[in-house]
């Protein structure tokens, strides 16, 4: 989900990947990452798809 939302709204991930001891940074970083290379509107049906799937 926070992957998916990063994409849609900002694009592909950027910056280092956070340290190991870092287990929440390294987390999100990891989830935006493997969204890496979809455009912001696939990113976007995704989030929404992931948000009705958890209703």
């Amino acid at each position: 989900l926070y992957g998916a939302y990063k994409q849609a709204t900002v694009g592909d991930v950027r910056g280092v990947k956070p340290s190991l001891f870092d287990i929440a940074g390294r987390s999100k970083w990891q989830a935006w990452a493997n969204m890496r290379g979809k455009t912001k509107e696939e990113a976007s049906d995704i989030y929404v798809d992931l948000v009705v799937k958890v209703k």
